[in-house]
């Protein structure tokens, strides 16, 4: 019986050995899955807020926002298109959009950080920390921008100075929350050591016997 090692050349050989394609369609869905748990993240945040502060979440502002801008009779036919929900139905579309969204920028937040698989790290470089910094501000901004004249609402009845405030706040911190998570669930894929030759994880045999 003989006894054949892996030696460190191997090892490493197998562990590079994806293909091109392999290795961007498991970037890709690992970018699609870091966008998507930071939107949850996030959203979870915001409704925590809105529980504890009477913040109104992006969705409702989104809401307020998008019916004065509708026409009476669009309005009136979304009404009885969404019937009996129509106020649940359309939160509940634009909650799909919202989560949408922050999925496909997970994909975007990768390809500016260029994260590739497999990893040698776990700690997220100074470039992706000066990317998801990036993000969280011009999320915040560009909600501000867009939500204006809706973000002197409070359901706990704060003054309009104080409930713009307290919404531009709830926006940079769940904004930088999805960015914070972005960063760091992106960094955690640590290194994948998985062989398809062999199929176990680890990638190496620590003895073939013969």
């Amino acid at each position: 019986m003989r006894v054949i090692h892996n030696t460190p050349a191997v090892e490493t050989q197998q562990v590079t050995s994806y293909s091109l394609r392999k290795q961007l369609f498991i970037s890709t869905l690992a970018a699609l899955g870091a966008g998507l748990t930071a939107s949850l993240t996030s959203f979870a945040f915001m409704m925590i807020l809105r529980v504890a502060a009477g913040v109104p979440t992006p969705i409702e502002l989104f809401g307020d926002h998008l019916l004065k801008l509708l026409p009476a009779a669009k309005f009136v036919d979304l009404l009885v298109r969404f019937s009996p929900n129509s106020k649940t139905a359309p939160l509940g579309l634009a909650l799909l959009g919202m989560i949408g969204l922050g999925t496909l920028l997970g994909a975007l937040y990768a390809a500016i950080v260029h994260v590739k698989l497999p990893r040698t790290g776990s700690r997220p470089p100074l470039r992706a920390w000066l990317t998801a910094g990036a993000f969280a501000l011009g999320m915040t901004v560009v909600g501000e921008v867009l939500f204006w004249a809706e973000m002197g609402q409070n359901f706990f009845g704060l003054p309009i100075e104080w409930a713009t405030l307290a919404t531009s706040l709830s926006f940079l911190a769940g904004f930088s929350l999805y960015a914070v998570s972005e960063a760091t669930i992106g960094s955690s894929q640590r290194r994948c050591t998985w062989c398809g030759r062999c199929g176990r994880n680890g990638g190496t045999d620590k003895g073939t016997a013969e």
